[in-house]
């Protein structure tokens, strides 16, 4: 049975920590509601890719919609024997 599995690009991992020390530089609270946005975004991300709109190149787009941003996710199937 495939398992989904989250990788981030490097470039993206970068951009995640610039933007929680961003938001770490305002408040605590902001840091924490940012990261708890994007970890909500990951599980339903995991959960089902399929809903989210289509880009190109096997791409799908995810609406961080409390926050101005967005994750572009490639799937692939992890296959566990």
């Amino acid at each position: 049975m495939p398992t989904k599995r989250i990788e981030f690009h490097e470039e993206a991992s970068a951009e995640y920590d610039a933007a929680f020390d961003w938001y770490l530089e305002r408040s605590l609270d902001a840091a924490s509601n940012f990261d708890a946005e994007v970890n909500r975004a990951l599980a339903d991300i995991t959960s089902a890719p399929q809903p989210w709109a289509e880009g190109p190149h096997s791409t799908r787009r995810y609406l961080l919609a409390s926050l101005t941003c967005w994750f572009i996710a490639i799937e692939k199937s992890i296959y566990k024997s």
